[in-house]
């Protein structure tokens, strides 16, 4: 049997370790963040990605790294995962709002490609109600990614899902119904006294056969209107035509008449 030499199996141990130990230097790490850097703006991109990735390996919680992969992904139009990818960088930026404001132009750009290939479809099929029930899914995920979206992005949730229910079977319209009743309550959350808001609720509570809850939205509606302009005329008159059906709905009929008589009002101040 051959006579082990402990010694050179510990100077064979010495150089592995040492070896590790240079791969892990942060000197390693950048040789394989500016190499992989090069390939991505020479646009090769698996390339970048697989040095990306190693060095990822060698420091896991690097936000920067993630940032960099997730730009990867965003330029080979790939943006659910570089959405993840931001937003794993996020999780790791700490204080770095610096970096933070660079993930959240990747999420926003990533999530204008997933919508920009919506709407060209919808340039050729604008009557399709499942491509605007899917191009509102997308801005109601981007709304919710990017916590402090403003409220325009929400308005915007609800109109494309309203434009498909209006094209779209029941089935469809259910699903629209989850996606405008995720966007209202964040709305509402937003601006809970915001009267437009209330009654897109309460219209849809209303659809959705929970008539108490439908009658209290649509009052709270009235109560934070203003204005007698024709526009604030019509919305209290719509607002009173929900709680008349709702009233119908439970057989409360001394409800009905007297919203059927505020309705009947209104009516005749905008016909004059």
């Amino acid at each position: 049997m051959k006579k082990i030499n402990i010694n050179r199996l510990l100077v064979i141990a010495f150089l592995a370790i040492t070896v590790e130990n240079t791969l892990a230097s942060p000197s390693a790490v950048n040789a394989l963040l500016d190499n992989a850097k090069t390939n991505y703006y020479n646009q090769q991109f698996e390339q970048a990605v697989a040095l990306f990735e190693r060095a990822l390996r060698i420091e896991p919680n690097n936000p920067k790294i993630w940032y960099h992969l997730a730009q990867v992904r965003l330029a080979q139009k790939d943006w659910k995962p570089a959405i993840s990818l931001a937003q794993k960088s996020n999780a790791l930026a700490g204080s770095d709002n610096a970096l933070r404001k660079k993930n959240r132009r990747v999420i926003t750009q990533a999530f204008e490609q997933a919508a920009g290939k919506f709407d060209q479809a919808l340039q050729k099929q604008p009557n399709n109600p499942e491509l605007w029930h899917q191009l509102a899914k997308i801005r109601l995920t981007q709304a919710q990614v990017l916590v402090d979206a403003p409220l325009e992005n929400w308005k915007r949730v609800l109109l494309l899902a309203d434009k498909s229910n209006r094209l779209a079977d029941k089935d469809l319209q259910k699903k629209n119904n989850k996606v405008i009743t995720q966007a209202l309550e964040r709305v509402l959350y937003l601006a809970p006294h915001n009267s437009e808001f209330l009654h897109h609720l309460a219209k849809l509570r209303l659809e959705q056969k929970q008539w108490a809850d439908a009658i209290k939205l649509a009052r709270k509606s009235l109560n934070n209107l203003v204005g007698n302009d024709k526009k604030s005329y019509e919305r209290r008159l719509n607002n009173w035509v929900v709680i008349t059906q709702a009233c119908e709905a439970m057989d409360n009929w001394k409800c009905v008449q007297n919203a059927r008589n505020q309705a009947q009002s209104l009516a005749q101040v905008l016909a004059e």
